[in-house]
This record gives structure tokens, sequence and C-alpha cells, in this order.
């Protein structure tokens, strides 16, 4: 008799674990008399979620919800539209509530989090091609190819950094940040990505650190036309797991079993990775199509 193959065996674990989901779906129906319900918690981060514009529901967040509500036909679905403080204080409540996040840190209490739904590329340095400051040094402030932020500012110290005040990007890359604080230009908070893109454009500013997806979907929806590279920093991670958290408490759990069985079943399709590809700038594809298989694709 032969023994059964890897793949018929992850195929009944898969079984199973869809088995044992519907099992607590059906459960809490019965318990409640109605339909469990999720409200999706939207926020302003474009092009996560985008409530404006040509590009209007067709953020990477958008479509993710779209596509997960599609497949957990055992709940009605609501969403709204909060902000940040606001959405933390509702996971306290007795409601479902669902919404994307990049980061566990002190949130465990309230949350309990899905398998990484994908990775996105966390701050990249920005600069203008057109910079004759910077040609003559920007090889040399690399370190095995990737740009070192520290090496970079130490190189001239005529360059300038333009961020918003009130923006932080890491300990590693703000503790550089304070030692080269001379050459930072703290902006006003309102200062949008679109105008940080022009004054690369004009070199009122020499440099700017920003999420790469961000910039592109600026760029994109208000057709500006900068020649503006973007690169990762040495001294920042590549990437940033992305996840869906819901209310830790029972009807949570019970969320997140079945949004990992449709995680796992579909980020290995085209369809599903092109919710995210579609917003990623097209240079940093390769890099981040290796990220996305290794950390999300092979993630147990």
């Amino acid at each position: 008799m032969e023994a059964p193959t890897s793949s018929f065996i992850n195929k009944n674990i898969y079984l199973i674990k869809r088995f044992l989901v519907l099992c607590i779906l059906t459960s809490l129906s019965f318990n409640t008399h109605a339909i469990p319900s999720i409200k999706w918690a939207k926020y302003q981060l474009p092009p996560v979620f985008i409530d404006k514009g040509i590009f209007k529901n067709k953020g990477m967040g958008d479509q993710v919800y779209h596509f997960l509500q599609s497949h957990l036909k055992h709940y009605s679905h609501s969403e709204y539209q909060s902000v940040g403080i606001r959405i933390m204080r509702d996971f306290k409540l007795k409601a479902l509530v669902c919404s994307a996040m990049t980061s566990k840190k002190g949130r465990k209490e309230l949350m309990i989090f899905s398998k990484p739904v994908s990775v996105l590329p966390s701050h990249n340095l920005h600069y203008s091609n057109n910079n004759p400051k910077l040609k003559p040094i920007l090889n040399s402030a690399r370190v095995d190819g990737i740009i070192s932020l520290e090496k970079l500012l130490s190189k001239s110290s005529t360059l300038t950094i333009g961020l918003n005040i009130h923006r932080s990007f890491g300990d590693s890359i703000n503790d550089i940040l304070s030692l080269y604080s001379q050459q930072v230009d703290n902006l006003d908070e309102t200062t949008t990505t679109a105008e940080l893109m022009q004054m690369l454009q004009t070199q009122k500013i020499d440099l700017t650190i920003e999420l790469p997806f961000i910039s592109y979907y600026v760029n994109r929806s208000q057709k500006i036309a900068a020649d503006i590279s973007i690169e990762p920093m040495a001294e920042s991670p590549t990437f940033l797991k992305a996840y869906i958290a819901c209310s830790n408490n029972s009807a949570g759990k019970a969320a997140i079993a079945a949004i990992n069985l449709i995680i796992e079943q579909h980020r290995s399709t085209k369809a599903y990775q092109d919710m995210f590809t579609n917003w990623i700038p097209p240079l940093a594809l390769p890099s981040y199509k290796e990220g996305y298989q290794r950390i999300v694709v092979r993630e147990k």
C-alpha cells in the first residue's frame, strides 16, 4: 500500500480546517439566532483605502475587504470610515470589528490577527534624478548596493532632507535624523506627499522619506511627472507585514479562522496578488514579488 502524498495530506488538512470553521460559524449563528455581522473599519490612507477620485474604492484595503466579504458568506457586512484612535476604541465594543493593520505592537489584548494578508514596502528614500548634489556621492553611500541614509547625509553637510514634523520612521531612522538634525527641514504637518515630490523636483529639498506605495499613488492620481527615484534604505526593514485584525473575543477568533482559510487558499493566485502589485512602483516589483513569496506564500 502506497503512503499518502504530501499534496493529499495538505488537502485533507485544509478540508478538516474548513469543516471546523464551518462548525464554529454555525454554532455562533444558532447561539445568536441571527447571521453574525462584521463591521469593517476604514481609515484615511490612500492607496490602502481610497474614498474619492478616479481610484475610489480601488485601494489595496478596499479590494481586500470586498474579496474577503465575497467569501465570508456566513456573515453580513458593513463598512465605515473613521480615524485610528476611534477604531482602537471600537475594538473594545461588543460588535465584531475588523480592520487592516501593519503592526501588532501593543494591540494583542484588543485584537486577534490573521496570517499575513500581504507585505508592503517599508519607508523608502526619495530623491530627484536631476539633483547635481547627489550624483557624485550616491554610489559611495551604498552598502551592498543599498543606500545608507547615515552615509549619504555624512557625505555632504549641504544635503537637506524634508520631512513632515510629526512623522516617525522607526528607531534606526529616527536616530539618524536626530544625529543629523541640522540637515533636517521640519516641514509643517499639512505638507502633502504631492508637495514633497514637487519640492524634490525643484530641489527645495534634496531628500525625503515616504512609503513607496503612497508616493506612487500620489504621482498616479495627481499625474505628477517628476523624475523621482525611490530606493530602500539600509537602516530600514525592507517590508512590513499586513494583517486583518478582528475583535479579540470568540466571534473575532471565529472570523479570523475563516479569514485564514481564505488567505491560504488564494494567496498564491495572480488575482489575489494583483490587489497589491497594482500599487507597487514598477521598479520595486521584482523585490516585492520575492518578499511576497518568501513571507506570505511560504508562511506556515
